[in-house]
């Protein structure tokens, strides 16, 4: 292959993606931006943070973050790194931990941006042989942050939304007053490091703990891992977060560093992870710990004397082991967790022995008897037959309280009394300050009790007690012996733990013996109250959780008609599992199914097949982005090898809000904005009044649109779709292929639901697009075309290359270049633009052609078509979409629209008939009298619902009928009452505080001199004149001879237009009728303006040179930016990968 052709490549990923080799979000960035953000090694450049004075260093000079390894205590050397970018939120290295030049360690770093102001470094290691310790360190040299280089340094723990400085806390803060950083690991035995002095990072590797609680000297700081030591083959993973934000920004980086962490605490992994400093379950009467691995922590009790009093020696968790075939197993690798609130959580995950799993155990943690019983149910699925699983609870040291020699002995529970007898399955430990009661209801258990302390081993040995009770300082557990399973086999069984005072022992007794009472068999699996009606909401979206598991029709919240149905007739969102191509129950049952509050929720389903237990899948349910996108995540393990899993969402009827025809679009974020993409895997579904935007994270799922309505199975029955955009009344749904299971793997992918009214567009696609970057998955690979054209032009392309496609996508890609390399014309304006985007043109006639039968397979080599796509979306009107008036106008004297299909008219028609309502219909009265009279006249009520029947697919009409609407439902639910209350009466109605006239009169006819000058009353006054010259100011975007370079001209910079809706927005903008008269022109501002941010190159390049007497006021159009931007536009025509010439 001639060495070009590589080039041309390179060139072409390097402007795939805004700068493709740097890890940034909007708050944080690695590296100073003009070069890559990993070193050589694959480590991490200099962090920078957004302040106000824009990118700000977070270390001394240009000090990268460090980071170091020792492997068998000796320092490891990274060798071998190989870097790979995603995207600008996600990338990896892949590396070894070399000593003495031989590989120890596999290593591969993942990097994100879980938050906009959280970065999170993962490490995922695997011994290439036995080891006795891994050690992990990262951190700086110098504590240098923003300007200052002696910031404070102090240890402490994240305490429900705020930072809670404390010594050995495993969370380091780094503040200044002007800035603040959050460094912390996971690993719940992670420590914070602080050094007085600054200048080595060879002074930071080898400290394990810190001296130091807080400093304010000139030093240096760091996060200590230990990872531990490995078997050979064995993985472990762990993560540290740096976040950082200004100071101002301090409770809201808390919330986000503070999620990002319970994120990592509760997510599932395919390796062993050691994360988290554990979670809480607690009652009023009982504490312990979640921990990391599933288990769980020191109990301790709420003793009347001395509050929380721990319940065994020193620190020590509550011990728990589980034996198969006689052999020890891990139960902490390959768990995933869900710790649903401070009273239930669970862990699940497969035991093996010698790397092969063998059972799949589920821990389920809940409380019973007033809060004063702990129940540890453990459920037992056998993925192969075994001779014997066993399981032990207990502790290797008796203290309770503050008795080292606590009573012990075997007895029974009859009549609500403790009944001492050898051999009974109940264990009483008691001190005569507090009493505990340990025990399983399985009929097989027994109740140990061993005359010596500290070896839990000992403890495993034992089936049986030969001590029936001791004073001695001993150790105790409880045994449960499951036995021979056969595969896909189900047991279960649970052990209590209950404890109190000692004079509350009456009740604790009541407490006990109902518990075991209830659940004295071997198969109860839940203890959750039979299921009731319940509902996940936000103040957004809102589902029913449905008995089963499933979910209900979905609503949103709309302004005006409040919760709004998405479906047809309240219709339930469909959903279709298939295992081995078949369609299988995945239905739960519904003592499964959780409800932890309106914002969580999980259900866990068996898929069978012919009888059998072949998978178990585990639906979790929550809000993100404020509630405004709904997440449902599916989690499969698999109980025996699987060929295929699939899973569809959606619905068979497209209905939205009050629109059975919604228009529905296969397409992509691209930053922030979603762009209509043939076969791309996000569905956008609109009407007038509403946008939902549906995907999943899984990078193979598709969007799926079928056009016919109330045929779920022919949703189902795609695995693509060959409709790329549809207004007929028809289905959709999101297809994710999770591919092929071996026995006990676990694979997780979500689906992703969010939906608002249309004119909060600007906050949900936004929302939308963020999500869709935070929870990236392994992107499966891509084929390049060069290479399988090249093989098959050569004989070479194994069978896995389909040929003709590689040959027919290399000739018509040389089509789409030559066509479309229009685009790179630095002095082309939009209207030039549009002549070879829009319509029939040739340019983007090929690119849908190129992404329809090519995009799948050669991702790389068309992402240059993005910018077609985004164009035509942007300027280009069509079955499916209009733009804005302005630009459709503009496109109809230019004869880019069909004439004959009455759209160039309806367009004339809309500037004539919205115009004349802007400026007929004006609520600008001084009293709400006169507004009432506007309002219900039949001349504007009239016009309203004309305009919106004829024009309410262009936003800025949308908008101007905004505070008609809201002033007449006003009227229409208050009548004569609505009007403003007599002078001097306070305090002011609740429901006027959105509507500008009501306060305007008030404020003019009160004769109360203090509220004449309130601080609400001067506001009202000033934004009715401000609002009224405006408005005049502003009538001009009506005018039908408005093109979009004069349009431009009207209302960005700092024209009179532009100035006053700057204004207006600022000061008045919680008012209905500033956001009716001023959302067309923000909306226009939004699109047209450079100096908002939010346009295009093009457009900016046009603009700046149309209106040079505002761009000195402008940066984004000063004379660097402007040169640099023509540069980029020559430099991106430079290196388009010429598919005519090279090869």
């Amino acid at each position: 292959m001639v060495p070009s052709i590589w080039t041309s490549l390179v060139c072409l990923l390097s402007f795939s993606y805004a700068e493709p080799d740097v890890l940034s979000s909007q708050q944080l960035r690695i590296g100073p931006g003009t070069k890559s953000s990993l070193r050589k090694d694959g480590g991490l450049q200099q962090p920078f943070y957004r302040s106000a004075n824009g990118w700000t260093k977070l270390t001394y000079d240009e000090d990268p973050l460090e980071l170091a390894f020792k492997v068998d205590g000796r320092t490891a050397r990274i060798g071998g790194a190989s870097r790979t970018f995603y995207n600008s939120t996600y990338a990896e290295v892949s590396s070894n931990l070399m000593v003495d030049d031989v590989p120890r360690v596999s290593l591969k770093r993942i990097f994100s941006f879980p938050a906009e102001s959280v970065f999170r470094s993962e490490f995922r290691l695997t011994a290439l042989s036995s080891l006795s310790g891994v050690q992990l360190w990262m951190g700086t040299s110098d504590d240098w942050i923003g300007t200052t280089d002696e910031p404070t340094k102090e240890q402490g723990e994240f305490r429900m939304g705020s930072f809670a400085s404390a010594a050995h806390g495993n969370v380091l803060h780094v503040f200044s007053g002007e800035e603040d950083v959050f460094f912390f690991s996971t690993h719940p035995e992670s420590r914070a490091i602080i050094l007085a002095h600054y200048g080595h990072w060879s002074d930071v590797v080898g400290v394990t703990a810190s001296e130091l609680h807080s400093s304010q000297s000139d030093g240096a700081y760091g996060i200590y891992v230990p990872v531990g030591p490995f078997a050979h083959g064995e993985a472990k993973s762990v993560s540290i977060y740096f976040a950082a934000a200004a100071g101002q920004r301090l409770t809201e980086l808390l919330h986000e560093t503070e999620a990002a962490r319970d994120k990592d605490i509760t997510t599932t992994s395919t390796t062993t992870t050691t994360t988290a400093a554990p979670l809480v379950l607690q009652t009023p009467a009982l504490r312990l710990a979640f921990l990391p691995g599933g288990g769980l922590g020191q109990p301790f009790y709420m003793s009347s004397r001395r509050g929380w009093t721990k319940l065994t020696y020193n620190n020590q968790n509550l011990d728990c082991s589980v034996k198969v075939n006689g052999h020890l197993t891990d139960m902490g690798g390959n768990v995933a967790l869900d710790f649903k609130n401070a009273s239930y959580a669970r862990a699940s995950g497969a035991l093996s022995l010698s790397g092969t799993p063998q059972v799949q155990l589920t821990r389920t943690y809940s409380f019973l008897g007033n809060g004063r019983v702990l129940k540890a149910h453990f459920q037992v699925v056998a993925l192969q037959g075994v001779s014997n699983v066993q399981v032990w609870m207990g502790t290797s040291d008796d203290w309770i309280g503050t008795s080292d020699r606590p009573t012990k002995v075997q007895g029974v529970f009859r009549g609500g009394e403790f009944v001492p007898t050898p051999h009974g399955r109940i264990l009483r430990v008691h001190s005569g300050e507090e009493d505990v009661f340990v025990y399983s209801t399985h009929p097989d258990s027994h109740a140990i009790i061993l005359s010596h302390y500290g070896q839990w081993d000992d403890v495993l040995a034992a089936t049986q007690s030969d001590l029936h009770s001791s004073t001695s300082d001993g150790a105790y557990g409880i045994y449960v012996p499951l036995g021979r399973m056969a595969a896909g086999e189900s047991k279960s069984a649970s052990v209590y733990y209950a404890a109190a005072d000692a004079d509350r022992l009456a009740e604790l007794l009541r407490d006990a013996s109902v518990a075991a009472h209830e659940d004295d068999t071997t198969t109860t699996t839940s203890t959750t109250p039979p299921p009731v009606a319940h509902i996940l909401k936000s103040s957004t979206l809102q589902f029913a959780l449905l008995e089963e598991g499933g979910l209900g029709g979905p609503l949103y919240r709309s302004e005006l008609m409040g919760w709004t149905k998405l479906t047809y007739n309240h219709q339930n969102l469909d959903c279709t599992v298939k295992v081995n191509g078949r369609v299988v129950d995945y239905s739960s049952d519904p003592r499964e199914v959780f409800f932890s509050n309106s914002s969580y929720a999980t259900s866990i389903s068996r898929l069978k097949l012919d009888g059998s237990e072949v998978a178990v899948l585990t639906r979790v349910y929550s809000f993100l982005e404020d509630g405004l996108v709904f997440r449902a995540q599916f989690t499969a393990v698999a109980l025996a090898e699987i060929s295929s899993l699939e899973v569809w969402m959606g619905t068979s009827n497209d209905w939205l809000g009050s629109t059975d025809r919604p228009t529905k679009e296969q397409g992509a974020f691209h930053g922030d904005v979603f762009t209509p993409v043939p076969q791309a895997c996000i569905l956008r579904v609109r009407s007038r009044e509403e946008t939902l935007f549906f995907f999943s994270n899984h990078p193979d799922s598709h969007a799926l649109i079928v056009e016919q309505p109330a045929r779920w199975q022919d949703v189902y029955a795609l695995t693509s779709s060959s409709t790329e955009a549809s207004v007929a009344d028809g289905a959709y749904g999101i297809y994710v292929p999770f591919g092929k299971f071996g026995l006990g793997e676990t694979k997780s992918a979500s689906f992703f639901y969010g939906a608002t009214e249309a004119d909060r567009l600007v906050d949900l696609m936004p929302a939308t697009a963020r999500v869709f970057r935070t929870y990236p998955m392994m992107p499966s690979r891509s084929n390049l075309l060069v290479q399988d054209y090249e093989q098959c032009t050569e004989g070479s392309a194994n069978s896995s290359v389909d040929c003709t496609k590689a040959d027919f996508c290399w000739n018509h890609m040389a089509v789409v270049h030559s066509n479309c390399r229009v685009l790179y014309v630095s002095t082309m304006s939009i209207s030039e633009l549009k002549k070879y985007i829009c319509g029939k043109s040739t340019c983007a006639a090929a690119a849908r052609i190129a992404q329809r039968k090519c995009g799948r397979t050669y991702a790389i080599d068309t992402s240059w078509l993005a910018p077609v796509f985004f164009y035509y979306d942007r300027y280009c009107s069509d079955e499916f979409h209009v733009t804005d008036l302005v630009n459709d106008q503009s496109s109809c004297e230019l004869s880019l629209l069909d004439r004959l299909h009455g759209f160039c008219e309806r367009v004339m028609n809309c500037y004539t008939e919205a115009g004349a309502f802007a400026r007929n219909c004006r609520l600008d009265q001084a009293t709400m009298q006169e507004v009432q009279t506007v309002v219900e006249s039949k001349g504007c009520a009239d016009a309203a619902e004309h305009v919106l029947d004829l024009c309410g697919d262009y936003d800025s009409v949308r908008r101007t009928t905004t505070a008609m609407k809201q002033y007449r439902r006003f009227f229409q639910q208050s009548g004569v009452a609505a009007l403003p209350s007599p002078p001097g009466l306070t305090p002011w109605p609740t429901n006027t505080s959105h509507f500008l006239t009501p306060a305007y009169e008030r404020c003019t006819m009160t004769t109360d001199i203090t509220e004449r000058n309130s601080e609400e009353c001067s506001k009202a006054v000033h934004c009715h004149s401000l609002l009224s010259a405006a408005t005049t100011a502003c009538d001009v975007i009506w005018l039908p001879s408005i093109g979009v370079s004069s349009l431009a001209d009207h209302v960005c910079g700092r024209s009179l237009c532009g100035s006053f809706a700057v204004r207006v927005e600022a000061e008045c903008g919680h008012f209905h009728r500033a956001r009716s008269v001023f959302g067309p022109v923000m909306s226009y501002r939004r699109k047209y303006c450079p100096d908002l941010g939010h346009t295009d190159m093009i457009n900016d390049l046009f603009v700046c040179r149309l209106t040079p007497k505002n761009s000195s006021t402008r940066p984004h159009c000063a004379p660097q930016r402007h040169s640099g931007l023509s540069a980029v536009s020559t430099d991106l025509k430079v290196c388009r990968f010429d598919y005519e010439h090279q090869r």
